[in-house]
């Protein structure tokens, strides 16, 4: 058991991040990790279900939503002076991230515009690289990596993963496909928890995956 959930574990992150975005990283680790320790209990009791991946992402995604939509509640019942506070912008963001119908249909625009709310109140590289993805996502890679690349203080952003995978998603998108693989090696040194590792890990072999179907297939 204990080998599924290392094996797993990148599967599931990256299953995650593609609902809520990379800069939702610490929202779906930890999600992530209270899944695995609910399966631990629960699959001793009553045994491994039919398909432990599906139920490992859905719960784990299940438990995702159950923490935003907490956040909601909380929201509503908070003074209307706070409304535009730094916690609740977040919450919004997250909100607009777990209830969207899909990773397409998800509102990037009006996300982008909490993001630039939010920089208002908190002006930080990790809240400017939230903003520059958004903006990646709702006008296309070129902006999303021109914005990147304009975020002040970038240096304090490269001791995490985040900076480096999102250039890397952008670069792929544009078809820089070398630099793309050299960001995300960037962010595999950068990474601190397996779980970061084993993320980036599934996106260097599905790259790897795709060089090789292309020389199979050019050859």
């Amino acid at each position: 058991m204990q080998h599924l959930f290392r094996h797993e574990a990148g599967r599931m992150l990256s299953a995650l991040l593609r609902v809520f975005s990379v800069h939702n990283m610490e929202l779906a680790e930890d999600a992530v990790q209270d899944t695995l320790l609910r399966a631990l209990e629960t699959w001793k009791l009553r045994g491994l279900p039919h398909d432990p991946r599906a139920w490992l992402i859905r719960a784990a995604r299940n438990r995702a939503v159950d923490v935003i939509r907490r956040e909601r509640t909380a929201r509503r019942f908070a003074p209307d002076e706070a409304a535009s506070s730094p916690y609740h912008l977040e919450a919004a963001i997250a909100a607009l991230h777990a209830f969207a119908p899909s990773y397409a249909d998800t509102d990037w625009r009006t996300i982008e515009s909490l993001y630039g709310k939010l920089f208002q109140l908190r002006p930080t590289p990790v809240v400017a690289l939230g903003r520059a993805i958004a903006r990646g996502e709702a006008h296309g890679p070129a902006e999303g990596l021109r914005a990147l690349d304009a975020i002040d203080d970038r240096e304090r952003l490269e001791s995490q993963p985040f900076l480096f995978a999102a250039r890397a998603q952008y670069l792929r998108a544009l078809g820089r496909v070398d630099e793309a693989r050299a960001a995300l090696r960037q962010a595999r040194e950068a990474a601190r928890t397996d779980a970061e590792r084993l993320f980036i890990d599934v996106q260097l072999a599905r790259d790897d995956a795709g060089v090789t179907r292309v020389k199979a297939g050019g050859s």
